[in-house]
């Protein structure tokens, strides 16, 4: 008989003894000794082995849980400056030798970059045009 997770099956098990008297013809006697009970089909079951595996946890019910609290926060859009305000050349840098006041300009470093990055930004397109490309060619 299946029922739900688990086969079990009704064995009856009978016991004959035969009794020959003496003077008297033979007596056969059957006995039933069929248990009481039907006994499961898990000879192999691993969780009667080892009832604490993972497989074998007997977890219950969920309980309710209390609902997530919502809370509406107004958000304000704000500028982001990097490197010091829209790609302008950064200040200089003063410093002091033997009590005269000087600053190091970084405008020179300023100029040559103003020059270098158009070529700067046509190597990286080419370079992500080729990998774009390669992507096709497997």
């Amino acid at each position: 008989m299946y029922g739900g997770d688990t086969l079990t099956w009704n064995t009856t098990y009978q016991t004959i003894t035969t009794i020959t008297p003496p003077d008297g013809p033979p007596q056969t006697i059957i006995e039933d000794t069929t248990p009481s009970q039907p006994q499961p089909f898990d000879p192999e079951d691993p969780c009667t082995a080892n009832p604490d595996r993972i497989g074998c946890s007997k977890f219950g019910e969920v309980p309710d849980a209390e609902p997530l609290q919502r809370e509406d926060v107004p958000l304000t859009p704000q500028e982001v400056i990097f490197a010091g305000g829209g790609g302008s050349c950064p200040e200089g840098v003063p410093f002091t030798i033997y009590g005269q006041q000087y600053t190091l300009s970084y405008q020179g470093f300023c100029d040559v970059a103003s020059w270098l990055r158009p070529i700067f930004l046509a190597i990286g397109a080419a370079t992500a045009a080729f990998i774009f490309a390669a992507g096709f060619r497997v």
